[in-house]
């Protein structure tokens, strides 16, 4: 991925945050029955990105039922690790570097070096496996962790008010997706590239998401990535763009019942033109950014 440090690019990102500063990334969807309040996460967090804007706060109270992508402390654990068991990794004497083309074997070598990571603790692990390790060792190295993360954030929040909790898709549902993704070589790659420059971008993302900036999460998320390396387009499309069009079918029905929704779903997953937001507009709903 391209460097995103350079003078005019800081230029323009601050003149830009200056304009959206009153906004976050929240938005609402209602119509003659329901009002919902889509909110894009950012899964692994840090204590310094919180508080919390009031306006998302206040919309959280107004719901009767929060919506996240996976509800982790209702997860099936025992069929988890069965999945993890029989598609993460590897039997007999096979290993993941057996598993490898030579540019992304080159790739992990470097970033296994490069972060002081024991090459021994992944060596049975099946490329996708291995990407999901990595990138959870990675972020934590950088002080981020699920706890904090804006899920688990409202999901304490909300059983501790008594609100109920759905999700929109299951623990064994998106670890078979990921799981299941035929270049799973190509997934590892992806997975390399973006955490080798993780703290710098987190960074710019984490000042996009606090300021609501649509336009550099597009950018960073899918826009640059894709340009950068047009052979996972197909990947993102698995990732993003299908669960998105599942993800807007589940909001509809919401909007069908007499209930007030707070929905959590990950950052990335609302902008584009396949991003929720877009599909929710393009199906008529007027959605307002708050």
């Amino acid at each position: 991925m391209k460097s995103l440090i350079s003078c005019i690019t800081i230029l323009l990102f601050t003149v830009g945050c200056i304009s959206v500063q009153a906004k976050s990334f929240l938005w609402e969807v209602k119509n003659s029955k329901a009002v919902i309040y889509l909110y894009g996460s950012i899964h692994m967090a840090k204590a310094s990105m919180y508080p919390l804007n009031s306006s998302i706060e206040q919309a959280f109270e107004i719901a009767d039922t929060l919506v996240v992508e996976v509800n982790e402390l209702k997860s099936n654990q025992v069929k988890i690790q069965k999945i993890l068991l029989t598609k993460g990794v590897y039997s007999g004497d096979e290993t993941l570097y057996d598993n490898l083309d030579k540019k992304t074997r080159s790739l992990l070598q470097a970033f296994l070096k490069k972060y002081s990571l024991a090459y021994f603790s992944i060596a049975k692990m099946r490329p996708t496996m291995a990407a999901l390790t990595l990138t959870i060792t990675r972020m934590t190295q950088l002080g981020f962790s699920a706890e904090r993360g804006i899920d688990r954030y409202f999901i304490n929040k909300a059983q501790a008010n008594n609100k109920a909790i759905l999700q929109l898709e299951s623990g064994v549902e998106q670890l078979n997706l990921l799981l299941n993704i035929t270049d799973d070589d190509l997934f590892l790659r992806y997975s390399l590239t973006s955490l080798s420059e993780a703290e710098s971008v987190m960074a710019t993302l984490i000042d996009a998401w606090k300021t609501g900036n649509v336009t550099k999460m597009h950018k960073l998320v899918l826009e640059e990535p894709l340009n950068d390396n047009p052979l996972f387009k197909p990947l993102f499309k698995a990732l993003f763009t299908d669960r998105n069009i599942k993800m807007v079918k589940k909001i509809k029905q919401y909007l069908n019942t007499k209930n007030n929704y707070f929905v959590v779903i990950g950052a990335g997953h609302m902008v584009g033109e396949q991003g929720i937001i877009a599909l929710l507009k393009k199906s008529g709903y007027t959605v307002k950014q708050l």
